[in-house]
């Protein structure tokens, strides 16, 4: 590891410890009932399957999330992305092809990334955490 890498890995470390000390690690899954914007999001799937369909029905490019975040992820096959919000900034370019999604994402509060994400067949995700606290919701869309 380089020294920028290093200083960086440190750095995350630091940040890992403090955001510790005022929101503890919950290591496991919470229910999703206990979440109220939860129901109105499962309720939409019809709705948020068919804009995702119509994306990748245009042919709209999913960039790899490596490209998207700017280094590589550990993923072993494809893993593609297309983004609503990346860090608390809406890419209202992207949120006007999936007008639903957006506005039942954008009720969810502290909304910091969200998107639509493709596993590609036989793909691998390391177990992984952000260097941020962070609650993470997956809705399959698109499940074998």
């Amino acid at each position: 590891m380089g020294l920028a890498a290093g200083a960086v890995e440190r750095l995350l470390q630091v940040d890992q410890r403090l955001l510790e000390r005022r929101h503890p690690r919950v290591d496991g899954p919470l229910d999703p009932a206990s979440q109220p914007w939860v129901a109105p999001i499962e309720s939409a799937y019809p709705t948020i399957r068919a804009e995702l369909d119509a994306l990748l029905d245009a042919g709209v490019r999913f960039p790899e999330t490596s490209e998207v975040v700017g280094q590589d992820q550990g993923n072993e096959g494809r893993w593609s992305t297309y983004m609503l919000c990346a860090y608390g900034r809406w890419l209202e370019f992207n949120c006007v092809r999936a007008p639903v999604t957006t506005e039942l994402v954008r009720a969810v509060p502290h909304v910091q990334i969200a998107g639509f994400a493709v596993l590609h067949g036989g793909t691998h995700l390391p177990r992984h955490r952000g260097p941020s606290k962070a609650l993470r919701y997956h809705l399959g869309l698109r499940v074998p």
